[in-house]
């Protein structure tokens, strides 16, 4: 979904790019400073009913009708930049599900349900945008994560070796969220796979690693990266469905399940959690890389402009900034021991005094940039 606004002394139009059954039709929406809400609202069922004769328009955002919204929050989302609403279209005669749900909550669930495939291909969109410069923008978030990751993996892995933790030996590797595999390189790394190859308790198994990620632009990358090498696997997969939806290969038993700064685009942790602790082996990791939750708090969300870099937060320059969540600490390790996984490790990761910004001091209190969490299946 997307808006393109176009203002002039007169008037402004706003393109709304808008979820359908058959595909992502835009329509044009005017207004002007004495444009009232009442008029903006017809306008836009005006437009809807031009896609099909019988049309519900919905905000998946709260799972409300257009005309339901009350106007302070139309105004919000629509009429004040950045304009964030998602808009939802579906047909009013769809089929009516066969359970013993009231038709009154059954169309609520469908809302929702339409609502969270609109958040997901926003997301997906956006990331696909964001694939070509994802590598070259400056990008402290993406930079600092990965340091995150191969420090606590690294020192896991010695842990191991000491025998101070129990551990699978980290042969088959599921990295959530791969991206252009920026992070796949350590884990595909000469150094990583000897290493976790020759421990004592590895019993001369193959190494194998899959990568997954919602963007097939972002996919296409890593693929590139690393099409001769001979113990990877990518694919298109989206983590809010069944896992078995992507995972069609041999490989369904991990050591070590990785999430790189792919949570705050995921609103049900527990099916996350559910779906991991299914496919980890009794003893299996997993690892998740997230941007801090006081980071959010203050405001900061993935966001890119043309070069890639990060812009800025209110995307009042054209900056894109990708539909986000806020998550607590709590919410995580909750949620994982919910589902049997037990928290092994935290850490935060501040911003080096030398790359220190604007937003990595909070009234003289340097803030953490990375949440990094560790979780074992027991």
């Amino acid at each position: 979904m997307e808006f393109h606004e176009q203002s002039t002394s007169e008037k402004s139009v706003v393109e709304v790019k808008v979820m359908t059954t058959n595909g992502y039709p835009r329509i044009n929406i005017e207004f002007t400073p004495q444009t009232t809400i009442l008029q903006f609202k017809e306008n836009l069922a005006e437009k809807a009913q031009c896609l099909s004769k019988q049309m519900r328009l919905s905000n998946p955002g709260n799972g409300k009708r257009i005309d339901q919204l009350p106007d302070t929050e139309l105004v919000a989302n629509i009429l004040r930049p950045p304009i964030t609403l998602i808009l939802c279209i579906c047909p009013i005669d769809a089929k009516k599900p066969t359970s013993s749900i009231p038709e009154e909550a059954a169309e609520s669930n469908n809302s929702d349900e339409l609502a969270v495939d609109a958040v997901r291909q926003q997301v997906r969109d956006d990331y696909n945008r964001w694939a070509p410069v994802y590598d070259t923008g400056v990008n402290p978030t993406r930079d600092l994560e990965g340091e995150a990751l191969r420090r606590i993996i690294n020192e896991t892995i010695q842990l191991g070796k000491d025998n101070k933790l129990d551990l699978p030996p980290l042969l088959n590797i599921l990295e959530v969220g791969c991206g252009t595999g920026k992070n796949s390189a350590y884990f595909l790394s000469d150094e990583f796979i000897t290493t976790v190859t020759t421990l004592p308790y590895a019993d001369g198994a193959r190494f194998h690693h899959t990568g997954i990620d919602l963007s097939p632009e972002m996919l296409a990358i890593a693929k590139q990266r690393f099409i001769t090498h001979p113990s990877t696997y990518f694919c298109l997969g989206d983590i809010t469905q069944q896992w078995e939806s992507f995972l069609t290969h041999e490989h369904h038993a991990f050591d070590l399940i990785a999430y790189s700064l792919v949570l705050e685009h995921i609103e049900n942790l527990d099916h996350i959690f559910a779906e991991s602790a299914r496919f980890l082996k009794r003893g299996g990791l997993v690892y998740l890389g997230e941007l801090h939750p006081i980071k959010q708090y203050l405001g900061t969300k993935a966001r890119f402009d043309a070069e890639g870099s990060g812009g800025k937060m209110d995307g009042s320059d054209g900056t894109t900034i990708v539909r986000c969540f806020v998550h607590h600490m709590s919410d995580f390790i909750h949620s994982a021991e919910k589902h049997g996984l037990q928290l092994l490790r935290m850490e935060e990761f501040f911003d080096d005094d030398s790359k220190l910004s604007a937003n990595s001091v909070y009234n003289g209190i340097k803030v953490p940039r990375i949440l990094a969490l560790l979780f074992q299946k027991k």
